[in-house]
């Protein structure tokens, strides 16, 4: 057996390899869509690191240099059709991540719920992180067409382009065979012919006897990159333990709102 990378920054063990396959675009697509998961959970703790160059223009600098760093904390849920899970950023901003698997672009549900100290956008507007990032959303867009095979990392990948037109911006993915997962991805502006950002997966690490994590990836445009790492697991099978209590934070809103200390909706 060989791992496969499933959606949502989980690994875990493939029954088969689909690399001699030659599937059509379409029903490549639709298995590394569907990620192959009994139902389990992750907790994931990290640190995000991003780096941003000086930019000048006619002799001044419209970028300054920038290095800052930030905690970052997933809660992930997983079910045979679904995912759903919270996004802590800099231990203040959550956000809320979903996919129905056989729903395309229509079942991604991540959105940011709230602050819990003090509104801010740090995740997106600073370290160039969308919340969609963390839950691999692209991979849901609408099929456009297939490239000719490239190599990341000396891996013979497939090359798929997808389009989103609500945001005029379409995606090439880079995905493995083997692992039936993508290696890396880059995005376009509708009608561009370069991308303004790229993201690679690194680096994963085993957790139990059957499950991987993503533990590295790194974003990067022509100015700056962000790494974001994780180096606390704890994830299990929701039939071997139950998922903790704790693995959704929740922003508290006082009683005078007319609402109990429960999560904001």
């Amino acid at each position: 057996m060989i791992k496969r990378i499933t959606t949502f920054l989980l690994l875990s063990m493939a029954t088969a390899s689909f690399a001699e396959k030659k599937l059509s675009s379409e029903d490549f697509m639709k298995v590394v869509r569907q990620p192959r998961l009994s139902r389990a959970w992750a907790k994931l703790h990290g640190r995000v690191q991003h780096k941003r160059y000086e930019i000048k223009k006619d002799d001044k600098v419209v970028q300054p240099a920038m290095l800052v760093k930030a905690n970052i904390y997933l809660g992930l849920l997983f079910n045979p059709d679904s995912m759903v899970g919270r996004v802590l950023f800099d231990d203040n901003e959550l956000y809320g991540i979903g996919q129905v698997f056989a729903s395309g672009i229509a079942g991604d549900t991540s959105e940011k719920i709230g602050c819990l100290k003090q509104e801010s956008k740090k995740m997106e507007e600073v370290y160039g992180i969308s919340v969609g990032d963390l839950s691999l959303s692209f991979l849901y867009w609408d099929l456009v067409k297939e490239h000719d095979k490239d190599s990341v990392s000396g891996l013979t990948c497939r090359v798929f382009e997808l389009k989103n037109d609500k945001n005029k911006e379409f995606v090439k993915v880079w995905i493995y065979p083997n692992w039936m997962a993508p290696l890396k991805a880059q995005w376009f502006k509708q009608g561009a012919e370069k991308y303004y950002r790229q993201i690679n997966f690194e680096r994963a690490k085993k957790v139990g006897d059957d499950m991987y994590m993503i533990e590295e990836f790194i974003l990067k445009s022509n100015s700056w990159y962000t790494k974001v790492t994780f180096n606390d697991f704890s994830v299990a099978k929701s039939v071997d333990k139950k998922p903790p209590v704790d693995l959704f934070p929740k922003i508290k809103v006082s009683k005078q709102e007319g609402v109990s200390l429960n999560e904001k909706k």
